[in-house]
Parts: C-alpha cells; sequence; structure tokens
C-alpha cells in the first residue's frame, strides 16, 4: 500500500505520483500473467462469454474464483494499484481552491476508479502499448477495457497536476492603483484645450492684437522719430 502525503505540497506529490508510476510500470511487466489469471477466473466463474467491464467483476473474481496463488497476487496487486490512484486523486482534491483547479480532471478519476463503472469504450492511446499486447479479439472483445484502465487514470493524474502548478488567471483591472493618490490638474484655458484635443503637442504663444493709432514710433539708433509722410517734389502744373 502506498502512503499518500497529507501536508499538500506540491514537491510531495509529484514524488507520490512517481512511485505510483513506478508500481504501474511492474504491473506493466506482468501483463501477460493478469491476463491469463482473468482468464482463468472466467473460466471458473462460467462467464466465457462476458468482457470484464469493471472493477466490481474483478472484485468478485478475487473473492469467488481465484484459487490459485499467483493469480491472487497479480488481480489484488491490481486493485491495491487501483485504489491508491482514487487515494491519490483524492488527496489532489483536497489541494483544490479558488485560485488552483484541475480543470475536472480529477472526477473523471474518480468515475474511472469506481467499482460499478463500465470500462468497455476505454482504450488507452499512444504512447501506452497496453491494448498492442493483446490479441485482436482480447483487445476488441474481453480486456481492452480493463487493461487500459491504469494509463488511462495516470494521464488524467499528470495533467491535473500540471494544472494545480498554474494559478488561476485573476480578472485585470482597466487602472491599477499605484498607492498614491492622483494630483489634481490646473484648470486648462480654452486655446489650450483646443491644441491638446488636437493630438499634437504644440507651444501656443497668447499674440496681443495691436491697438490702432494715429502715431507710430520706432525705434533707430536709439532716437525716437515720429513718421513723416511720404516726400513730393514740387511739380509745375498743379490741378
Amino acid at each position: 500500500m502506498l502512503f499518500l502525503c497529507r501536508s499538500g505540497t506540491m514537491c510531495e506529490v509529484k514524488q507520490n505520483l512517481k512511485n505510483l508510476e513506478q508500481r504501474c510500470k511492474i504491473f506493466h511487466q506482468q501483463q501477460f500473467i493478469f491476463i491469463a489469471a482473468l482468464e482463468r477466473c472466467r473460466e471458473s466463474a462460467q462467464e466465457k462469454i462476458r468482457p470484464v467491464t469493471t472493477l466490481a467483476q474483478v472484485q468478485y473474481y478475487l473473492e469467488n474464483n481465484c484459487f490459485h496463488t499467483t493469480d491472487r497476487r497479480i488481480i489484488t496487486q491490481f486493485l491495491d494499484l487501483c485504489r491508491d490512484l482514487l487515494d491519490f486523486a483524492l488527496t489532489l482534491e483536497k489541494m483544490e481552491t479558488e485560485v488552483r483547479t484541475a480543470g475536472g480532471t480529477l472526477a473523471i478519476c474518480k468515475t474511472l476508479l469506481s467499482l460499478q463503472n463500465d470500462l468497455t469504450c476505454i482504450r488507452a492511446r499512444y504512447p501506452h502499448d497496453e491494448v498492442n499486447h493483446l490479441s485482436v479479439d482480447e483487445a476488441k472483445n474481453w480486456y481492452g477495457g480493463i487493461v487500459s484502465l491504469i494509463p488511462t487514470v495516470l494521464d488524467n493524474l499528470k495533467l491535473a497536476i500540471a494544472t494545480l502548478e498554474k494559478p488561476k488567471p485573476t480578472p485585470r483591472l482597466d487602472k491599477t492603483f499605484s498607492g498614491t493618490c492622483p494630483v489634481p490638474k490646473k484648470a486648462e484655458t480654452p486655446s489650450l484645450m483646443a491644441c491638446n484635443n488636437a493630438g499634437v503637442q504644440t507651444t501656443v504663444t497668447t499674440i496681443q492684437p495691436m491697438q490702432p493709432s494715429t502715431k507710430a514710433c520706432v525705434s533707430t539708433g536709439g532716437v525716437r522719430k515720429r513718421f513723416r509722410p511720404a516726400w513730393k517734389p514740387n511739380s509745375r502744373y498743379q490741378f
């Protein structure tokens, strides 16, 4: 039996998953022995035409139709491994919070590992090769679902851990609070507001309109002089 961590740290969770994977590899190497044990149990129960579809059925074979020591050992190993996978899924479920969620994969694991769940349609896909080690008749009609259970659950557990490691994204606000109070802006004059709204930052200077005057002065060499009318030559013919 596997002693699962209860502290909830992700490091211990990954280590427990690695231990489970190692046990699954050891069981995978004995798949031929497992299939042979189920075959003898089905023959003893006179259910040669009934496929192995649920964990409850395997449990029934162990308690009522399993008489060889090797058969009892391998079937017990399979059931213990399924039970530990279920406990591991329940441990991950306790780690789910509002920030971290497994996205429904843990619910799939619990459904797959329930005793009465029908495993007929489950098939392990690449890179798993459990189904490839069966004959066509065995994979299609008798044991394809039961040998696909453990690798399918393992894939979902890995996905759940990867999802739990990523915090749930929080909604972004349009304006973030910087911790300082905003400084009120001075009221802008209409001319500046019109310039700012144009989208181009330019320098605005206020030009005072010229006042009409009959006497204009210019500065020439520091001496102020009055404007005189233009000179006109004297003409002999004046009208």
